[in-house]
């Protein structure tokens, strides 16, 4: 492993046994040759995560592992990982590798061509239509906060939800120290700081499928998604 490796990939994970192997394999697959470094971060799982990730330490010491004791919320978990790279790019991506990682060279042609971050795009030639296999609960819910994003926050970033983006290092040492959002909302709040910072970003469309399993469950957690924009707003209001 280079001291400095050319790109760290983070992978936040709360009870992912199930569905992280494949997508490492993908990913240690498609960097085959190259000295990267895969750092996951286990969010107080409950099941056999960490061991998972440990058996694939045994053939593969590019990966690492980040235990938190207590599950605090995929933000954190992006934030820890992302505080700890070493990459000049650093790339955090979903554990269930609903976004195949061979997407990755879109996402690093708009960083060569001078943008600081590059983010993944679910919705389709740049619009707002879903894609076609996104269970409808999540649709509406993706069109209401599609909507208040874009006239509260952040106007011309279409998708600022996608878990696959990709920071210069500049960018990531300059932002996640000072992200607060432990929750789900943590990519709003980033995008939102490093639009007001004077980062540049470009939104690259994505093929996306939805993968059944995971913690995040529509009808307990928008809810909370709802109170947490509420924060966020009321803070974009005093600064």
């Amino acid at each position: 492993m280079h001291e400095t490796p050319p790109l760290s990939i983070i992978i936040p994970a709360f009870n992912e046994a199930d569905r992280l192997p494949a997508y490492l394999t993908a990913i240690l697959d498609f960097f085959r040759d190259h000295p990267i470094e895969v750092i996951v971060v286990d969010d107080g799982s409950q099941d056999a995560t960490a061991s998972v990730v440990a058996d694939f330490q045994h053939s593969d010491k590019r990966i690492q592992i980040i235990r938190i004791a207590k599950n605090q919320g995929k933000g954190n978990a992006v934030k820890t990982g992302m505080l700890a790279a070493k990459g000049d790019l650093r790339l955090f991506t979903d554990a269930d590798g609903s976004i195949p990682i061979d997407e990755y060279p879109k996402l690093k042609a708009a960083i060569d061509a001078g943008y600081d971050i590059a983010i993944g795009s679910k919705a389709r030639d740049g619009s707002l239509e879903p894609p076609a296999n996104n269970p409808w609960l999540r649709q509406v819910l993706r069109a209401i906060f599609n909507f208040l994003t874009q006239r509260l926050f952040i106007n011309g970033i279409i998708d600022t939800q996608c878990g696959f983006k990709l920071f210069s290092a500049r960018a990531s040492e300059e932002l996640f120290p000072h992200l607060n959002c432990k929750g789900y909302l943590f990519d709003l709040e980033l995008l939102t700081m490093a639009d007001k910072r004077g980062f540049k970003i470009k939104e690259v469309p994505v093929p996306w499928q939805h993968m059944a399993g995971g913690a995040f469950n529509p009808m307990r957690h928008a809810w909370r998604m709802a109170w947490d924009l509420a924060m966020l707003y009321l803070k974009r209001l005093r600064s």
